[in-house]
C-alpha cells in the first residue's frame, strides 16, 4: 500500500514539473522527497483508517450488547 502512495508523489512531482514546463531530470532528489513525504502520509493515514475500524468495531459491539440486554429485559 506504501509502494502506491510513493507512485502518487512522483506523480504529483512530475505534473508539478510539467506545470512549471520545467525537465523532468531537473533536481531530482525532488522526487525523493515528494514520494518520501507522501509514503509518511500515508503510513499515517492507514493507521489512523485501522485505529478509527477499531474503534467503530468496538461501539458495534457496545451498541449490540445494550441491544441484546435491552430485548432480553423487555421479554421478561
Amino acid at each position: 500500500m506504501l509502494l502506491g502512495w510513493a507512485a502518487f508523489g512522483i506523480g504529483a512531482r512530475a505534473l508539478q514539473m510539467g506545470i512549471r514546463q520545467a525537465p523532468l531530470s531537473y533536481y531530482p532528489l525532488g522526487y525523493v522527497y515528494s514520494a518520501g513525504f507522501w509514503v509518511g502520509f500515508g503510513y499515517l493515514f492507514d493507521s489512523w483508517v485501522e485505529k478509527n475500524n477499531t474503534l467503530l468495531e468496538l461501539r458495534m459491539q457496545k451498541l449490540r450488547r445494550t441491544r441484546e440486554n435491552a430485548q432480553l429485559e423487555g421479554a421478561k
